[in-house]
């Protein structure tokens, strides 16, 4: 996008971390990057780099997506709908998002809008009489995505057609497979398994033909979900609740050495949904319900400093809805 291209151009040497990408005292004076950002209404949307989008849920019944800086500033309803949209994915060129949207609550379908929100069309509407399509993500040459369809990982092309099933399933399947992962190096899928009361994250060659492994070991009354591939590849950062505490983990992508990064206190109450790792791989946005709502909180990937909450809920009579921001995406 050539706005993007302008921003890219003028980046500085300074640090890169959760307030964004730096820039000089000399080119922060010559340039306003927000004469190059599109405009929604009176809101103008984030530039094309280091933006967190998310779902943001309220006791109304609305369903959106979002956008903000990773400061939690200039947040934006981009999908701006009255459907119920959600799992939000920013594509590898960041022009587009893929989410899941649902005309009625329980039959969902997945749909693309570009990142102003944008010339939203749906790729596989959603079907009456079926749990229907969700979580989708996208390969890394932005060419196809995975989803999940009716407890199968399916995958299609961007445009929406050739949708089929990642691996061979039975016809009465025993285990539920979820929110799928593609490997930044297109080699692999990662998703989540249930299975006999207890899930845990796999892998799979995208030509499917090949037995899924085991990342982390299923475990009786432990539930790990919603993997994340960190930029390099090498590791996956994912959702665990081990029955005493819901919180963020990480494991090399072979499988070993697993860390907790996360420790909410849940002795008050407080749970951790899933994350996704920033563009440099330093950093993990995440889901904390640290009362009744849900924010968007970010911490360093190593867990060395404490988490801080980024999303903020709305101001003025908005307040007494309660939110829910959870699912995001940074690019």
């Amino acid at each position: 996008m050539a706005y993007d291209d302008e921003l890219l151009k003028l980046q500085g040497p300074r640090l890169r971390g959760l307030t964004g990408t730096w820039r000089s005292k000399a080119q922060e004076e010559a340039f306003d990057p927000r004469q190059l950002i599109p405009k929604v209404g009176l809101d103008p949307i984030p530039p094309l780099h280091n933006i967190i989008v998310f779902e943001r849920w309220d006791t109304y019944g609305h369903d959106q997506i979002w956008s903000m800086y990773p400061d939690g500033s200039n947040a934006v309803n981009i999908s701006n709908s009255q459907t119920f949209d959600g799992d939000p994915c920013i594509s590898p060129d960041r022009s587009h998002i893929v989410f899941h949207r649902g005309i009625l609550p329980g039959t969902y379908g997945i749909y693309k809008m570009a990142f102003d929100g944008s010339g939203q069309v749906g790729l596989t509407p959603p079907a009456p009489g079926t749990l229907g399509d969700l979580a989708p993500c996208w390969s890394p040459d932005a060419s196809k995505i995975a989803f999940s369809r009716n407890s199968q990982i399916w995958v299609m092309s961007a445009s929406g057609t050739g949708a089929h099933p990642l691996m061979s399933y039975p016809t009465n399947p025993f285990c539920i497979d979820h929110a799928p992962a593609w490997k930044p190096d297109g080699s692999e899928i990662a998703f989540w398994r249930e299975s006999g009361g207890t899930s845990a994250i796999m892998v799979v060659g995208v030509s499917g033909s090949a037995t899924p492994q085991y990342v982390t070991s299923p475990m009786a009354g432990w539930f790990d979900a919603w993997p994340a591939w960190k930029p390099d590849g090498l590791e996956i950062a994912f959702w665990r609740n081990d029955g005493k505490e819901a919180g963020v983990w990480k494991v090399g992508a072979d499988g070993t050495g697993e860390v907790k990064l996360s420790h909410p206190d849940s002795k008050r109450g407080v749970s951790d949904w899933a994350c996704c790792w920033s563009p440099d791989g330093l950093s993990l946005a995440f889901g904390r319900s640290p009362n009744t709502e849900f924010q968007i909180w970010t911490m360093t990937a190593n867990g060395a400093s404490p988490p801080q909450p980024i999303s903020k809920p709305p101001k003025g009579p908005q307040r007494l809805i309660r939110f829910i921001d959870s699912q995001p995406s940074w690019a």
